[in-house]
């Protein structure tokens, strides 16, 4: 393949990444939301924990020796719901997107100081790289007044660039199982690892208790090279964007039943996953638009109820999903599950030009 051939080729490959403003507005909207629902407060709990184990991974939380004290982490709480409400109305998006990456950076490097690191590294990005995108044209006090469905108002790139980073982030996890054990036939590290959840940290799903009938050999290692396979698929799916949607279908499934086993949520990757959704061409969402003349009082208003939300949570012990007992991980769990499963008989039953949910290009 000469340079020319290859340059088109790239070039067709990421604009097929292409995305409206409405379909990264309604993801916007969604992300900004499941952050203060959910995520406000981080490592609220830290200042309560003994500073013995204080032994901070490499990042800013490296350069101190000992934990903050509360009342930093409840500022840098409130700096982060501050950005998320920026983000919910999109005011200043730009400067929202990237204050909400820097400060999940900043929170998350004190909360794993005691060595225990989340799954979160996508929800982190993920503002961060779509700060450059047209996230914040659509539905928003910056864009207000235009049109939301614009075709030449694309973010290829950053979309692109976005799902290179989960597909890297799947490769490492993938590439970790593949190096340690998880492709040799004499074991079964995932039943291993369902053993020890249920019996020594308790988390005793009903799930988790049907598959302990389960005695096949060949099945735990099924799903020990069921497993690796998926997560270093991404990488070569990467490269075309009906593939890549495909494995997101099929990881989002992927981890309803890594909720049903083993009771670990991976709702930011779900979320995550919800910004290659083209929300645009779902019935009704199409007709939605802001009013240049009522937008700044309707956000005004937005942007109020989402900060005194984010604030309940920076300023107390729990989010305020966990203060209304709101199951919010499981369900954005089980939502992306049903969307991939709906996708996946969409795509066996319809058409290509026909997906309405992740297809390649814009209709007509």
């Amino acid at each position: 393949m000469d340079g020319s051939r290859l340059a088109h080729w790239e070039t067709r490959m990421v604009d097929s990444y292409a995305m409206r403003p409405a379909d990264l507005a309604v993801f916007r909207i969604l992300y900004a939301s499941y952050v203060l629902v959910s995520v406000v407060p981080v490592a609220a709990w830290l200042p309560r924990a003994p500073q013995a184990f204080f032994n901070p991974p490499i990042g800013p939380a490296a350069l101190f020796t000992s934990p903050p004290r509360a009342e930093v982490l409840i500022g840098l709480n409130v700096l982060l719901a501050w950005f998320a409400a920026m983000l919910l109305v999109g005011w200043r998006t730009r400067l929202a997107s990237i204050g909400s990456g820097l400060t999940l950076i900043v929170l998350d490097a004190w909360a794993y100081s005691l060595g225990h690191i989340s799954h979160d590294i996508l929800l982190v990005i993920a503002p961060l790289v779509l700060a450059f995108s047209t996230w914040g044209r659509a539905w928003s006090v910056d864009g207000a007044g235009e049109s939301p469905n614009t075709r030449n108002d694309t973010a290829a790139g950053p979309m692109c660039l976005l799902a290179m980073l989960v597909a890297f982030a799947m490769l490492t996890a993938g590439w970790a199982k593949a190096t340690h054990g998880w492709l040799d036939p004499r074991l079964k590290c995932t039943f291993g690892h369902l053993v020890y959840h249920y019996m020594f940290i308790g988390r005793e799903t009903w799930g988790a208790r049907w598959a302990f009938h389960l005695q096949s050999g060949v099945w735990w290692k099924s799903l020990d090279w069921a497993t690796v396979a998926l997560e270093l698929s991404f990488f070569p799916a990467v490269l075309s964007r009906r593939a890549f949607c495909l494995m997101l279908a099929i990881a989002a499934i992927f981890h309803l039943g890594v909720l049903l086993l083993f009771n670990i949520s991976f709702a930011s990757n779900v979320i995550v996953y919800g910004a290659f959704v083209r929300y645009a061409q779902v019935v009704g969402i199409r007709t939605l638009s802001f009013d240049a003349r009522g937008c700044r009082g309707k956000a005004a208003v937005f942007f109020t109820a989402a900060l005194a939300v984010g604030l309940v949570g920076a300023l107390g012990k729990h989010s305020v999903a966990a203060i209304l007992r709101l199951p919010a991980d499981d369900l954005i769990v089980w939502a992306g599950a049903i969307t991939g499963v709906v996708f996946l008989a969409q795509r066996s039953f319809v058409p290509f030009y026909r997906n309405r949910l992740c297809s390649p290009g814009f209709p007509a």
